[in-house]
């Protein structure tokens, strides 16, 4: 870290005249957070030519303060959920781009993934920024996903510094208009992940429908943990990289299925309401 703060405010300033300082195509994880893509990425991260970062909420605060919503600084900054391609900023976009050439390149890595599920709802900011860069989205149940997010609330550590985050979820649904037909808002921690799985996955799915197909590979919490080898492969091949043995032994011995699968035949008509018809359609 002391390196990086010595290196980089020359870096990322002569960045635009030496093209290889800027990292231009990374790849990025998309979903909703509770959907898998801790156990993907850490997966993709045992490959050799894989540079990864999980969740490098500090480096992108970095460049753009406005993206904190999880710190006590939260407020300072204005930080926001969803950010934009009308959020861009060329000097701030290009010290993002010499850091993460850095962490590729301390790595000796072939590709670099980022994972931060908060980035779902900055689709349109990110693709801005890197347009030639690819994407690696996972979907899994809501209303696993909604009871996963119980369960780390429930622990202080999903809702930001003062439920900062919810609020701005409250923000987005409010502006979105996705809520006519429920009186009262959500009452309960499963109810707000729910809700946040919702928004969050309508925010990616509208974002795909805009992307080339060859930018982007879908896969679902399902697939994953019960052909984790075959799907992995599959994701390799869309990265450019060869199968990895250390990859498959670590998938042979670590992934399976830790809870039950929720019912998908009887959702109540109140989770339907706060699930929408992404409920029905992402089951």
């Amino acid at each position: 870290m002391e390196f990086r703060k010595y290196l980089f405010p020359y870096q990322y300033k002569i960045a635009k005249y030496i093209p290889w300082l800027c990292l231009e195509n990374p790849i990025f994880i998309l979903g909703c957070g509770r959907s898998g893509t801790t156990i993907i990425g850490k997966s993709i991260s045992l490959h050799s030519d894989v540079a990864y970062l999980n969740e490098p909420r500090r480096l992108w605060s970095e460049c753009y303060p406005e993206t904190d919503i999880w710190t006590q600084s939260s407020m300072a900054v204005k930080g926001r959920m969803v950010l934009t391609d009308m959020d861009v900023d060329k000097a701030n976009s290009r010290k993002l781009k010499a850091l993460l050439a850095f962490e590729k390149r301390k790595r000796h890595a072939k590709v670099l993934v980022e994972k931060t599920p908060v980035n779902n709802f900055r689709v349109s900011f990110i693709r801005a920024i890197f347009p030639q860069a690819k994407y690696i989205c996972i979907f899994r149940n809501g209303l696993e996903v909604a009871n996963s997010i119980e369960k780390m609330a429930s622990k202080g550590c999903w809702f930001g510094y003062n439920a900062y985050k919810w609020k701005q979820i409250v923000n987005n649904v409010n502006k979105m208009g996705v809520y006519p037909d429920l009186d009262d808002f959500p009452k309960n921690d499963f109810e707000r992940g729910l809700l946040e799985w919702r928004i969050s996955n309508e925010y990616l799915l509208r974002f795909l429908d805009t992307l080339p197909k060859e930018q982007y590979v879908n896969l679902t919490y399902s697939q994953f943990v019960d052909k984790p080898v075959e799907v992995l492969s599959m994701v390799f091949s869309f990265m450019g990289l060869q199968n990895s043995d250390e990859v498959t032994e670590f998938l042979d011995k670590n992934i399976s299925r830790m809870t039950k699968p929720c019912d998908r035949e009887h959702v109540s008509e109140r989770n339907a309401i706060i699930g929408g018809e992404i409920l029905r359609q992402l089951g």
